[in-house]
Formats: structure tokens, C-alpha cells, sequence
């Protein structure tokens, strides 16, 4: 009875605890004036296929503490959703032009699993304060916007028959002053550029440095945000071995006067913003796990319930019945 009761007790705190509990991204965040934003990368997918990939297992950069896992909120968990920290580093309100990540050397199976990306139209998913990006494409011709499915690795000129890769960022933020000093994210873009970066004076990445501090490549602004008449002075980067990929990006800041409670209305507003295709290896998959714990449990409530059958049928000795 008193071990009962104890257990009660227990249950009922653990109630009261759960009761001042919140799920991440339900609550509005507020960020002052040069805040740290964190940016976050999500596992690489594509509509073509149903296998998705961790996204550093791509040659991309990795931050410098090492990469670290990160779930948003309980739903995104529950998805299968791969959520890792990255190297981009964002300051709330404090716009930043052609940034240097890093630079890599693509190796002969590194350039052609960049290749088999961009075939299967493999996307980009990054999420700052718990809001996906939205890619934005811009040619000569018109600008699209999608809400969807992040933006792509890097894309195929059939004309010249050659891979390109996306490796500059413009990443745009849309924020909301609620209250003084008082800031939140309501919109986030990126718009990706493919450009073989070169330093002046033919310098490369490593001897890039005037008094201790990196210079800028010439193939990007440090006073203005990458657009098409900076990328039609530069080739654009194609992969193949050998390839030295210098990864950049801006970040620009928006004031807005969407409120965040709204945030997510242009995302859920829009028309076939979710694949009709149905990813039967997610089902599948979920499918093959519920199957396997419901037969796990029915093996161990089937075990039990022998023993208890047999241990009721079982006839008693005669030592038994004198006790």
C-alpha cells in the first residue's frame, strides 16, 4: 500500500513538470542587435528519389567544434529528419558580403557523387529559427521563388553538357521589430550562385592574406550582395576532379511587417508546395518498424501468458496439497 502510494506521488510531479514544458519553435524568440542566429542544415532529399543523405556527407564545410545533431522539436524527430549545426555564422541585423567558409579539392568519386546530385535534383534544407529556407532562382529571363523543397546543389547546362555547383549563398532574412530591441525571424531565402572564385594578384585561398587578414576574392563584392552582373563577370564552377571549390555567401537582413504568428501563412498558402508524389520508402519504412515492435511485444505477452497457463495447469504434488 505505501509503495502504491509513493508511486502516486511521483506520477503527479512528474505532471507538474511536464506542465512548464515547451516545444522548441511554438514560442516566439526574440534577438537583440548582433545576436548570434543559428543556422542549421537538414539531411539532402530530392523528389526524383526516396533515398535521402546526411548532408556533410557531401564535400561541403564543416564547423569548426565538429558537427553536432540538433532536433528542432518533437516532429521533426519523428520525420527522420537529420538537423545538424553548420559554419555559417549569422548576427541579427548585421548584413556581411562575401564571406569565405572554406575551400575544398574534389576528389574523382567526391565530383561524381556531386554529379549524381544534381541529376536526382537533390536540395539544400536549411532552417534558421525554425523556418525553412525558400530558394530563390534568378536568370536573365524571370526570378522563381519556392517555398518547398529548400534549393538545389547546382544544376545541369545541357548546352555545354557539364555539372555546375552552387557554392555562394545569398541568404536573405526577413525580420519583425515587436517590440524595442526586440527582434524575430519571419522569413528566410537563399539564393545560390555557382562561381569559380579567383584572388587578385593570382593569389590562391592559402597565400590569400594581407596583415593576418583573409583579402576578399575578386569575383565577389564586399560592399553589396551577389546579383547576376557580379556572376556574368565570372565563370561558373564545374565539377570535375580536381575542382577547388571556395564555398562564400552574404547574409542580409529585411525589416518586415509580417508578424510572426504569420510566418508560416505563405508556406502553407502555397499550391502544390508539397510533392504529390508519395515517398513509399518513408512508409515502407515506418511500416517495417511498427510490424517489428508489435511482434516483439507480442512475443513477450505470449511468453508470459503461457507460463501463467501452465503454472495454473500445472497438478499439484502431494507435498503441495498437505502444505
Amino acid at each position: 500500500m505505501e509503495g502504491r502510494r509513493t508511486y502516486c506521488i511521483l506520477v503527479c510531479l512528474l505532471f507538474l513538470q511536464v506542465s512548464g514544458f515547451y516545444l522548441p519553435g511554438v514560442a516566439p524568440r526574440e534577438y537583440k542587435v548582433g545576436d548570434k542566429v543559428e543556422l542549421k542544415v537538414n539531411k539532402l532529399t530530392s523528389v526524383h528519389t526516396q533515398i535521402p543523405y546526411d548532408y556533410y556527407s557531401h564535400k561541403f564545410c564543416k564547423p569548426k567544434g565538429g558537427v553536432q545533431q540538433s532536433a528542432e522539436n518533437l516532429g521533426e524527430f519523428l520525420t527522420g529528419d537529420r538537423i545538424e549545426n553548420s559554419p555559417y555564422a549569422l548576427l541579427m541585423r548585421v548584413d556581411e558580403y562575401c564571406k569565405i567558409l572554406c575551400q575544398v579539392k574534389l576528389t574523382a568519386s567526391q565530383a561524381q557523387q556531386f554529379k549524381h546530385s544534381i541529376d536526382e535534383a537533390y536540395h539544400h534544407n536549411w532552417i534558421v529559427d525554425n523556418i525553412p529556407a525558400a530558394s530563390v532562382i534568378d536568370t536573365e529571363q524571370y526570378v522563381t521563388t519556392s517555398y518547398s523543397r529548400g534549393f538545389p546543389v547546382g544544376y545541369y547546362d545541357r548546352v555545354v553538357g557539364k555539372h555546375f555547383l552552387y557554392n555562394h549563398a545569398s541568404i536573405v532574412i526577413e525580420y519583425h521589430e515587436a517590440i524595442e530591441n526586440g527582434n524575430r525571424i519571419v522569413g528566410f531565402y537563399v539564393e545560390p550562385f555557382s562561381i569559380e572564385h579567383k584572388f587578385p594578384q593570382n593569389m590562391d585561398y592559402k597565400s590569400s592574406t594581407i596583415d593576418g587578414k583573409q583579402v576578399a576574392p575578386e569575383t565577389c563584392s564586399t560592399e553589396r550582395a551577389m546579383d547576376l552582373d557580379l556572376v556574368k563577370k565570372a565563370d561558373h564552377l564545374f565539377v570535375q576532379k580536381g575542382a577547388k571549390v571556395l564555398y562564400t555567401y552574404d547574409v542580409v537582413w529585411r525589416s518586415s511587417m509580417i508578424k510572426w504568428a504569420s510566418r508560416w501563412d505563405i508556406y502553407l498558402s502555397m499550391d502544390n508546395a508539397v510533392p504529390k508524389k508519395v515517398h513509399w520508402f518513408s512508409i515502407v519504412n515506418s511500416l517495417m518498424i511498427v510490424v517489428c515492435l508489435t511482434g516483439m511485444v507480442a512475443m513477450i505477452l505470449a511468453r508470459n501468458l503461457r507460463r501463467d497457463i501452465s503454472k495454473y495447469n500445472r497438478v499439484p504434488t502431494e507435498d503441495e496439497e498437505a502444505a
